[in-house]
């Protein structure tokens, strides 16, 4: 029984392609996180420009009134951030099989800003609202959008829970809510990992199913 565990925990974490089709199949991630990225970098930008205009026409009587200028410094920051991570994966995108390496660093770098500074929306949300489902959002997005190995996914939502739940005393003082959001948050960060488990295992197992069954053709 307990062997069985170990070999399930462990083909949730090593995750392997046939070394004969390692390359390709990196070659093929790159290739869907850059395209995925450009459309989610086009989107922030579109939906944090948004968000800037209504911030200016709504405080513009009191720009620096807080918990606002906090938001509002935020929107401008993942404005700016999505507009240079665009640039440079138009840039790599238009040699992929060179820059792989830094295809999948850089792709891993704007995977943790967004989930730091939905993090940070998180924690703002506190002082007013007391919710985290900006938080619950983008973990189940990260699951669900951009292709990572387990052990990857797992050490970005790790990181970020571990910034979430530090910092979330200084934002919230209800014990009950403190509690509640500790709780709610974990479980989401479970859900999300499976899920972006059972994504990556099963493109995988279609990926070498497509190569051995075009190998037999042959």
């Amino acid at each position: 029984m307990f062997l069985k565990i170990f070999q399930l925990i462990k083909s949730l974490f090593v995750v392997s392609v046939a070394e004969q089709y390692k390359r390709e199949f990196v070659l093929t991630v790159n290739e869907i996180n850059v395209r995925r990225v450009k459309v989610t970098a086009i989107t922030f930008i579109i939906l944090e420009g948004i968000l800037i205009i209504i911030s200016l026409v709504k405080n513009k009587s009191d720009f620096f009134k807080q918990p606002d200028v906090y938001y509002s410094g935020m929107y401008v920051l993942l404005f700016i951030a999505s507009i240079l991570y665009l640039l440079v994966f138009i840039k790599l995108g238009k040699n992929i099989p060179a820059s792989g390496t830094l295809i999948q660093v850089i792709g891993i770098s704007f995977t943790c800003l967004l989930l730091y500074w939905c993090v940070g929306i998180a924690l703002l949300d506190q002082l007013s609202y007391g919710q985290i489902i900006v938080y619950i959002v983008a973990l189940i997005s990260i699951a669900a959008v951009p292709f990572f190995s387990p052990l990857t996914v797992l050490l970005i939502f790790f990181s970020a829970q571990v910034l979430f739940i530090a910092f979330m005393p200084y934002f919230q003082q209800s014990t009950e809510i403190l509690y509640g959001n500790y709780i709610n948050s974990t479980a989401f960060l479970i859900i999300a990992w499976v899920i972006s488990c059972i994504r990556y295992i099963s493109y995988v197992e279609d990926f070498e199913h497509k190569k051995n069954n075009t190998g037999k053709e042959r």
